[in-house]
């Protein structure tokens, strides 16, 4: 060892390790030499004869259950759909996936997973955020929402403005089922026929003064008008736009109430169609395969290039 010692003083970095390869192991530690080891630096000596550690993995580490689930959950047709464009996809790390947008913000849909609770599962809004496959994005201008529901959307403007007056505390539209029906995945609590959620109607805490205030809201609502097409003729066109419709504060809460029921059921029928659907696709067989066919927009020819009056049309 003294010779080993006396070369290694004479000797480059490079030969150092060398050195260090040679005579580590179990020899040094079974002939308790490592003291004589003093030609080496503190970071060599304590590598010879170290065996490789494993990390153990944390208690409370995310078991790759409760990821699939999370994915799962974004994957939903009814938290997010999937871009119709044959060109739309995310590509990341050389991985292709179909893009899909979400439809409720990220709180909203977190606190719906907590409350659905798959397999006990409780993870925090930061996690859920985390796992949120990189395909799903948020909308932007381009993927604005067009195939709104006219029952939600009409129904939603009344919670809204009922809540901007603090007469409702939900302000969310898939909120009003869970207090005013037992549950509402009863279809006999939805349709009304529960005998103990029948009569209950929205929890609003009204206040005499405030009743005779002036306010308004909107609705989307049908509307024919008269058009004179190609040929001259006059022709009617039903369009639904949307109309502002000015009331007193009594009257805003009795047309919520008035439109209570009719809107559970059709959120029950709504529900029931999304979950059906996805007990189809979870049960497909080897040879089955499903299709969804839904009606598109008319198919319109453009040109390359066209003058600036025929882009605009009859402005």
């Amino acid at each position: 060892m003294s010779e080993l010692s006396n070369t290694a003083k004479h000797s480059t970095e490079k030969d150092k390790r060398r050195l260090t390869n040679i005579v580590s192991g179990k020899i040094i530690k079974k002939y308790r030499l490592l003291h004589e080891t003093g030609f080496l630096s503190v970071r060599q000596r304590l590598h010879i004869g170290r065996q490789p550690v494993k990390r153990k993995q944390k208690q409370n580490a995310m078991s790759q259950q409760t990821k699939y689930m999370v994915c799962r959950f974004y994957e939903e047709d009814v938290n997010s759909s999937m871009t119709p464009g044959k060109k739309e996809f995310v590509t990341k790390n050389k991985t292709k996936k179909k893009k899909r947008v979400l439809l409720d913000s990220l709180k909203n849909l977190h606190r719906k997973f907590n409350q659905t609770k798959p397999n006990n599962i409780s993870i925090s809004y930061a996690t859920f955020c985390k796992l949120k496959p990189f395909w799903v994005v948020h909308p932007q201008v381009s993927d604005r929402d067009t195939c709104l529901c006219t029952k939600h959307a009409n129904y939603q403007f009344l919670i809204d403005k009922l809540h901007y007056h603090k007469l409702l505390k939900v302000k969310n539209v898939s909120d009003v089922s869970n207090i005013v029906c037992c549950s509402k995945l009863s279809k006999e609590c939805m349709y009304r026929e529960c005998s103990r959620c029948e009569n209950k109607a929205l929890p609003i805490e009204t206040v005499e003064s405030k009743l005779s205030e002036q306010t308004f809201y909107y609705q989307w609502t049908p509307k024919t008008e008269e058009r004179i097409d190609k040929n001259g003729k006059t022709i009617n066109v039903k369009l639904t736009k949307k109309k502002k419709i000015v009331c007193d504060i009594q009257q805003l809460i009795a047309k919520a109430q008035e439109n209570l029921a009719s809107f559970l059921k059709h959120t029950f029928n709504w529900w029931h169609q999304f979950s059906t659907l996805k007990k189809l696709k979870t049960s497909l067989n080897a040879n089955e395969i499903l299709v969804v066919i839904e009606f598109s927009e008319n198919y319109v020819c453009k040109c390359n290039e066209e003058v600036q009056s025929a882009h605009f049309g009859a402005s």
